[in-house]
C-alpha cells in the first residue's frame, strides 16, 4: 500500500509542476500563453486526476502541503478553464488543507481567489469577507501584493452594489500599493477598475484617460487577457458616448483576442457588449443574436453577467 501511495504522489507531485509550468507560460510576454493553454489542455485529464487523488487523501501528513498548494501552482488557468463551482471547490479544499498545515501566505492567497468565486456567482456579502480576511492575513504577513489585489477586489463588489465612490477608494489604495512595489500587472487591472468606476458614474473623460493608461502598460507587458479586458472597456466607453461604430471596432479585437487565449468569460462579455453596440445602431436582430450567444456562454463559464444580458436581450424583445 505504501509504494502505490508514494507512486500516486509522485503522479500528483509531477502534475503539480506541470500545472505551474502551464500557468507561467501563460504570463509570459509574447506567444507564452499560447504554450501555456496548449500544455494545460493536453494534460487536464491528467492534472485533475492528481487533484482528485490530492483531495481524497488531504487528510494523510504526506499530502495535505500538496493538496494547500497545488490549486496555487496555477490560477489563472484554473480561472479561464474551470466554471466558478468547479473552481471554488478546489479552492475551499485547498484552503482547508492550508489551515491544517498552518500555510498562512498560501490561505491568503486562497482566500482572494474564493472571493472571485463567489463574486462571479453573485454572492457579494461572501466576497467582501473572503477578500476581508485575506486583507487582514496579509497586512499581518506584510504580503503587499495580496493586500493591493485584496482592495482592487473589493473595490469590484462595491461597484457590484452601485457604490462607485467607495469603489474608487478601494481602486486607489490598490493602485497606489501596486506602484509602490512595481506590480505592473496589478497597477494595469486598478487602472482599468478606476475607469469603470468614473465611466458608471458619467465621468468619461476621467474614465477615457485611466482606460488608456491601461492599455499602454498591458500591451508593454504583453499581458493578453489584460489588452483583451481594456480594449472592451474602450468600447463601453464608445457606446455611452454614443459612438457604435468605434465600440464595434473595439469589441472586435476584443473577441479576436479573447477566443485566441481561450478566455470564455471575456468572449461572452464582447459578444454581449456586441449586442449592446448594435442595439445602439438600430439593428435589434444582431443585437438579440450576439448578446443571445454571449448568455449561452456565460451561463457555461457560471458568471452572473449572463442574468444582466437576459435582461438586455428581453428589454430587446419587448422593443420590436
Amino acid at each position: 500500500m505504501s509504494s502505490l501511495f508514494e507512486a500516486c504522489q509522485r503522479h500528483a507531485e509531477y502534475f503539480a509542476t506541470v500545472l505551474r509550468t502551464a500557468n507561467t507560460n501563460y504570463l509570459a510576454s509574447g506567444d507564452g500563453w499560447l504554450d501555456g493553454l496548449a500544455l494545460f489542455d493536453r494534460e487536464r485529464s491528467n492534472i485533475e486526476a492528481a487533484w482528485r487523488w490530492v483531495c481524497a487523501n488531504a487528510a494523510d501528513p504526506r499530502a495535505t502541503s500538496l493538496c494547500a498548494e497545488f490549486p496555487n501552482h496555477g490560477p489563472y488557468i484554473l480561472s479561464m478553464r474551470l466554471p466558478a463551482r468547479a473552481w471554488q471547490s478546489w479552492i475551499k479544499s485547498a484552503i482547508q488543507a492550508a489551515r491544517q498545515c498552518g500555510a498562512r501566505k498560501i490561505e491568503a492567497s486562497h482566500l482572494g481567489n474564493l472571493g472571485v468565486t463567489h463574486r462571479r456567482l453573485g454572492n457579494i456579502d461572501a466576497a467582501i469577507a473572503a477578500f476581508e480576511a485575506q486583507t487582514a492575513i496579509a497586512r499581518e504577513l506584510g504580503l503587499q501584493q495580496l493586500e493591493a489585489t485584496a482592495a482592487g477586489n473589493i473595490g469590484l463588489c462595491h461597484a457590484d452594489r452601485q457604490d462607485f465612490r467607495q469603489a474608487i477608494a478601494a481602486q486607489e489604495i490598490n493602485l497606489r500599493i501596486s506602484r509602490e512595489i512595481q506590480f505592473r500587472r496589478g497597477e494595469a487591472i486598478a487602472l482599468g477598475n478606476l475607469g469603470n468606476a468614473h465611466a458608471d458614474l458619467r465621468e468619461t473623460e476621467r474614465a477615457s484617460q485611466y482606460y488608456h493608461e491601461q492599455l499602454l502598460i498591458v500591451r508593454s507587458i504583453g499581458d493578453r487577457q489584460g489588452e483583451a479586458n481594456a480594449l472592451g472597456n474602450l468600447g463601453l466607453l464608445a457606446i455611452d458616448l454614443g459612438d457604435h461604430v468605434r465600440a464595434v471596432e473595439f469589441f472586435e479585437q476584443q473577441l479576436s483576442m479573447c477566443r485566441e487565449i481561450g478566455d470564455r468569460i471575456g468572449e461572452g462579455n464582447a459578444l454581449f457588449s456586441f449586442g449592446k453596440a448594435y442595439h445602439l445602431a438600430g439593428d435589434l436582430a444582431r443585437a438579440a443574436e450576439c448578446t443571445e450567444q454571449g448568455i449561452a456562454i456565460l451561463d457555461e463559464t457560471g458568471h452572473p453577467f449572463a442574468n444582466e444580458a437576459r435582461a438586455f436581450l428581453s428589454k430587446l424583445g419587448s422593443a420590436t
